[in-house]
């Protein structure tokens, strides 16, 4: 093998290796973002755009919508979380009086 091969080799490894990193700083940032949602899934006064806004706010890059709320917390109720009910961008209606 010779160093041009060498080089072109390295070369590779380099750039799998910057590539590989890449993905895991994504990964990460979209469990930041699926994180934040779940922990504010729980303030029923907030409706998704108010959690989607929320996290626009806090995370650099993050394009939550309200949709991709509703997406987190469909997940949550199948992996059994109690998340309470939401229409997309209205406020749930507050419990009836006893």
């Amino acid at each position: 093998m010779g160093q041009a091969d060498r080089t072109a080799k390295a070369r590779e490894a380099k750039a799998a290796k910057a590539r590989a990193a890449r993905a895991a700083e994504e990964a990460v940032g979209r469990g930041q973002t699926a994180g934040m949602i779940a922990g504010l899934l729980s303030h029923r006064e907030l409706s998704y755009d108010e959690i989607a806004s929320r996290v626009r706010q806090e995370l650099a890059g993050a394009r939550t919508t309200a949709r991709s709320v509703a997406s987190v917390a469909s997940r949550l109720r199948r992996g059994g979380m109690a998340v309470p009910d939401r229409r997309f961008g209205t406020p749930p209606t507050p419990p009836k009086a006893a």
